[in-house]
């Protein structure tokens, strides 16, 4: 049976000790796609520029930080034994749901700092995120980093190059990355689609939340990962810890008024410490 090779270099370049990997171009693509289209989703909704730059980066900043630590505690051994690779980010490894996590209870405080209104903020990042998150993984699929469990179906992948981080070069495995892929595509399709009606304050960062965790924690089968936790997976609770996150909210959201229709938002311009 033949089986999809994945033959792209997984390095762009390399200059003296130092490799520059798809992975690395494609995180950065997709943190620009996902901002790009946060900022213009908090733009039409009202909200005050400085005050979403400032949640943005501050989010994103502990996000990053955040991915990465959750990433290296979840193979706590390997980085005890290489510890001068805890800051190779370019190389991979971020734990997208922990980033997640702590971004975006980030976001939230200094939103309210800022005196931006949380929901209509966090509201405004889910279609960035989940655009954002696609993007991203294109790398992981050209990296390797992120390689399935071994599979024969016909959509199984393989990675003959040698620079490739899969854990077994030339092996079949599930496409893990393009299914996060195509998750993250039909919840940013869906949030498009559905926005016109989504005008209840989190409404919409509540959806992308519990579907995105839901999708989350079905995908977590076909990809190996440590199990430190009583048999749990870091990514396994990560995941029930933003589907309630995004319940609450939900449940939250109901209780509100709906907020008016776009081109009718009253901008906000109060400014907080």
């Amino acid at each position: 049976m033949s089986f999809i090779e994945i033959t792209v270099d997984p390095v762009v370049f390399s200059l003296g000790g130092y490799a520059l990997r798809w992975y690395g171009v494609f995180l950065a693509l997709g943190l620009v796609t996902g901002l790009g289209v946060a900022v213009r989703e908090a733009r039409r909704r009202g909200l005050s520029e400085d005050g979403v730059n400032s949640a943005a980066f501050w989010g994103l900043l502990a996000g990053l930080v955040a991915a990465r630590l959750s990433h290296v505690a979840d193979y706590a051994e390997y980085y005890r034994l290489n510890p001068q690779l805890i800051v190779a980010l370019h190389q991979g490894g971020m734990s997208l749901l922990g980033g997640l996590l702590v971004g975006g209870g980030v976001v939230a405080l200094v939103c309210r700092r800022r005196g931006l209104p949380p929901a209509a903020a966090l509201d405004a990042a889910a279609p960035g995120l989940a655009l954002g998150v696609s993007v991203g993984r294109l790398g992981s699929l050209i990296n390797g980093d992120a390689a399935g469990n071994p599979v024969t179906l016909p959509w199984a992948v393989v990675y003959p190059p040698p620079d490739s981080l899969a854990y077994q070069l030339d092996l079949p495995v599930h496409p893990y990355p393009a299914y996060e892929i195509l998750l993250g595509l039909g919840i940013f399709g869906l949030l498009v689609a559905a926005g016109p009606h989504l005008r209840r304050p989190g409404t919409a960062f509540g959806l992308w939340a519990v579907l995105f965790s839901l999708g989350r924690l079905a995908l977590t089968l076909t990809r190996p990962e440590p199990a430190p936790l009583f048999g749990i997976r870091q990514s396994q609770l990560f995941s029930a810890v933003l589907a309630v996150v995004g319940l609450v909210v939900l449940w939250q959201s109901v209780r509100r008024p709906a907020a008016p229709a776009a081109g009718r938002v009253t901008p906000v311009t109060g400014h907080g410490p």
